[in-house]
């Protein structure tokens, strides 16, 4: 006896900025949607990324302030930190979004949240088919929404040592005394000054000629001065080789113009760029590959070559913002919701 199928009109897979407004969207067009989702609905931007970052740059930027308090003609005689209180405001910030956006979920008609990892399985005439954790789903129309997680450099002894990275910082809850940062992106900078601001100190090995490797040299250069201006210390050109642990922390080895150099830390961050969630999604089985970067390739209107297939956020190339890819959602209900009224 073959397996149940539930059909839907549109399939989501993953449940990152893109997933709630596009299903709202089409439950609004009276579509029968499924948003598979394997961890946390809101992804990085909601959970771990701008959400709680924000909010913890907010008190050390306070912190910054306090400290600079004589500048103004004020006296604030101590500045105490309570990393503990910092991280746990953000966290709150992070819960109550992912709890709007859970809320609002529930209650459209028509949409289903399943618990699992989506993957495409094939095709049955002009219909694509997906697994979840067990089930079997089909859909005339699906929507890739994975985003990214933490790429991992190729160093050795990474997997011999605690490591702070993107997705597990708010985990971290004591104070670094000498954070060593590898990567100078816009990871690497955001979280090396809320550290540092903080009271830690902070060194940034970047592998490049210039931090923000996307930005112009001379922006990147100014920015790099007023890091360094809040004590933030910075080596360019320095590929991180090898990292061991020490009784007090880490050592991390890197290659520096042709020199073998070390520096010493008690905690190592490690952001060293995205690596893009389309790895392990069955795109074979429709007869799909992303690109050697990992990104699927889309029209103007983020249909993927694969009749039926869309995606959009970190998957598709082009700006991976939380703004441009919740707009993303626009762009596919305006495309799915027109399609649906002409086959009405």
């Amino acid at each position: 006896m073959a397996e149940a199928v539930t059909d839907y009109d549109v399939i989501i897979i993953g449940g990152g900025r893109v997933a709630v407004p596009l299903a709202a969207a089409l439950s609004a067009a009276g579509m029968h949607v499924a948003v598979v989702e394997r961890k946390r609905l809101g992804g990085s931007h909601v959970n771990f990324g701008p959400t709680p970052t924000k909010a913890a740059q907010a008190s050390a930027r306070l912190v910054y302030q306090a400290r600079r308090a004589e500048a103004f003609g004020l006296r604030i005689p101590a500045v105490e930190v309570d990393l503990e209180a910092v991280l746990e405001a953000a966290e709150v910030c992070a819960l109550q979004q992912y709890d709007e956006e859970m809320a609002r979920l529930r209650e459209l008609p028509g949409v289903d949240l399943l618990s699992g990892h989506g993957r495409l399985t094939g095709k049955r005439g002009r219909a694509l088919l997906v697994s979840a954790d067990g089930r079997r789903l089909r859909a005339d129309q699906v929507v890739i929404d994975t985003g990214s997680r933490s790429s991992l450099p190729p160093l050795e002894g990474l997997g011999t040592v605690p490591y702070v990275h993107a997705g597990n910082w708010l985990g971290l809850r004591s104070l670094p005394e000498h954070l060593v940062m590898v990567g100078g992106g816009f990871v690497g900078l955001e979280m090396g000054q809320f550290y540092r601001r903080l009271g830690a100190q902070v060194t940034v090995l970047h592998r490049g000629d210039h931090v923000l490797p996307k930005e112009d040299a001379d922006v990147a250069a100014a920015l790099q001065r007023l890091l360094e201006d809040e004590g933030m210390r910075f080596e360019l050109r320095a590929e991180a080789t090898a990292v061991e642990c020490r009784e007090d922390g880490v050592r991390l080895h890197y290659e520096q113009r042709g020199r073998m150099k070390t520096v010493s830390g008690s905690h190592l961050f490690v952001a060293a760029g995205r690596k893009l969630n389309t790895d392990d999604l069955g795109l074979e089985t429709v007869g799909l590959a992303p690109n050697e970067e990992g990104f699927i390739e889309v029209d103007e209107t983020l249909k993927a070559k694969v009749p039926g297939l869309w995606v959009a956020g970190d998957a598709r190339s082009g700006p991976s913002y939380a703004h441009s890819a919740y707009d993303d959602h626009r762009v596919i209900a305006a495309r799915l919701t027109r399609a649906s009224l002409r086959t009405a």
